[in-house]
């Protein structure tokens, strides 16, 4: 726990959760005192080509392979202490244990700190984890922007990094035999039924569409009801019959949220132009998600026969990713012989692993979060679960580590 607040201290506001932005002088403290303690057990450590910190425990096989655990320790604006900062502790500690140890180890053991995984800095998340794939490139890094402004580019340059080593970055999945991340659930399941672990049985997939309608403005007194073409009337009901639609899957991984609402011109005496809204779409199971889709398409259809003008476009994707049985049954099996309590679930938000399980045999611990809260300075995860999933996290990762 004393990593966790000795972290918390490299924060622009202190008194309001924790503010730490990848590439920023908190970020460069942060991973100043991490780098310090990885060397002070005899890792061997580096910065690949954007920045991620990258600690090694070298194994003694003829034919090893890497197991890689670790998060990221950038934040969102006034967040918690635990997310993404657990991971890399958890790891770190991991690494602290086998160093101990007389045992030799077959496999390497390598934590890693990826940036950029939140996404405020440029407005695009899981930056690190995608370059350390080779899914980010220095051209990428250009196109990106602080609010101020400011390119990725000339942000890293004057942090001290080389972008144009971004693309020197060399990945091959062959040479992983596991990925492995400890982290806080960031909802309410596991706090509401009183479960210290979370067994994640993959990440889901993300769909993002924007809808309109578009229908005829026209006076909100003289225009009667019979012969009126709102779109906002229509829009609602689509709104309404989307959690129906879900439901109606028997998929228990999916889950729908309209989040932004624009309504033109917006005037009270005035029946709308169109209504514009987004739909959040998550689930594990890629055809389900489009199903769901095209029968929200189906009913924009039967809008259009009435006279509407709807369009649907996706503006945003990320693929879900099911965890590797192999991993679940290691994690399974070591979470039963120490006799903590557990169940299965899905993550609902996107991790580092998400990015990694395309790639490498996956899988993630969960523990649980009070009330459900994160990304923001509320957000606590009890001792003794930190306890369990940092003892969980070993266990699988001394398994890996076998030949």
């Amino acid at each position: 726990m004393s990593d966790l607040e000795i972290l918390n201290t490299f924060n622009t506001t202190p008194k309001n959760g924790c503010s730490r932005y990848s590439f920023t002088i908190e970020d460069t403290r942060a991973k100043e005192y991490l780098m310090g303690e990885m060397k002070a057990i005899g890792m061997e450590v580096w910065f690949d080509g954007i920045g991620n910190l990258h600690g090694l425990l070298k194994g003694s096989g003829d034919n090893k392979k890497i197991v890689l655990s670790g998060s990221h320790i950038d934040t969102v604006a006034n967040g918690g202490k635990y997310d993404g900062n657990l991971g890399v502790i958890g790891a770190l500690e991991v690494a602290r244990i086998l160093s101990k140890s007389e045992a030799k180890i077959y496999n390497d053991y390598q934590v890693s700190i990826f940036v950029e995984e939140e996404g405020p800095h440029f407005g695009t998340n899981l930056i690190g984890s995608k370059a350390f794939c080779k899914k980010f490139s220095t051209a990428h890094s250009k196109k990106i922007k602080d609010s101020d402004g400011n390119s990725m580019y000339e942000v890293m340059k004057t942090a001290g990094y080389n972008p144009e080593d971004i693309d020197k970055i060399s990945f091959d999945s062959n040479k992983f035999k596991a990925m492995i991340e400890l982290h806080i659930e960031q909802g309410r399941v596991l706090d509401l039924e009183n479960k210290s672990l979370g067994i994640v049985k993959g990440i889901v997939g993300l769909k993002w569409f924007k809808i309109i309608i578009k229908g005829e403005s026209n006076h909100a007194g003289a225009t009667p009801m019979k012969y009126r073409l709102d779109p906002v009337a229509e829009g609602c009901k689509l709104i309404s019959e989307i959690p129906n639609i879900v439901k109606s899957m028997d998929d228990s991984s999916i889950v729908a949220t309209v989040g932004k609402i624009n309504i033109f011109p917006n005037q009270t005496n005035i029946i709308a132009k169109f209504i514009e809204f987004t739909i959040d779409l998550r689930g594990i199971d890629e055809e389900n998600l489009l199903t769901v889709i095209d029968v929200i398409g189906s009913q924009l259809d039967e809008l259009k026969e009435k006279g509407f003008y709807c369009e649907i476009e996706q503006i945003a994707e990320a693929r879900g990713v099911k965890s590797s049985l192999d991993i679940l049954d290691i994690i399974e099996n070591t979470i039963k012989i120490r006799k903590y309590n557990y169940t299965k679930l899905y993550s609902g938000a996107n991790h580092d692993t998400s990015i990694l399980g395309q790639h490498i045999p996956s899988a993630m611990i969960f523990v649980p979060s009070i009330d459900g809260r994160s990304h923001c300075k509320e957000e606590l995860t009890k001792e003794k679960d930190v306890e369990a999933g940092c003892q969980i996290l070993c266990d699988t990762i001394v398994e890996l580590l076998k030949k």
